[in-house]
């Protein structure tokens, strides 16, 4: 146990003394890519919505069960990103994160292509 006060003070508990706080700055402009490739990416999976229904009603499909479908190929959408996730992470401990991330923005902008 603690008994002294000279032994509190070499733990700065009892006189505190001003310390030098160093910010760090920011680094906006990684930051900002990676605000870019977020929202690219949200916008991605929200684009799709208004379009699935009347794709499932053209594939011949009763008005009751479209909603089931949508619903479906929706998470579908998300269950292939999980799945590939783990691919991903390895290929970008493999040969880097930029080209990873470059090669995913680029084939994300052709499937939304290719969908829309």
């Amino acid at each position: 146990t603690i008994t002294s006060s000279n032994s509190l003070n070499s733990f700065n508990l009892l006189s505190p003394q001003k310390a030098t706080i160093e910010r760090t700055p920011l680094p906006w402009k990684e930051l900002s890519v990676v605000l870019i490739v977020l929202t690219t990416e949200s916008i991605s999976f929200q684009y799709l919505f208004p379009f699935v229904p009347f794709m499932v009603r053209s594939f011949g499909i009763l008005e009751a069960d479209v909603g089931f479908y949508s619903g479906w190929i929706a998470s579908a959408f998300m269950v292939g990103q999980f799945f590939s996730s783990f691919f991903w992470g390895r290929m970008s401990d493999v040969i880097g994160l930029k080209p990873v991330m470059l090669t995913g923005m680029f084939f994300t902008a052709v499937t939304v292509a290719l969908f829309g």
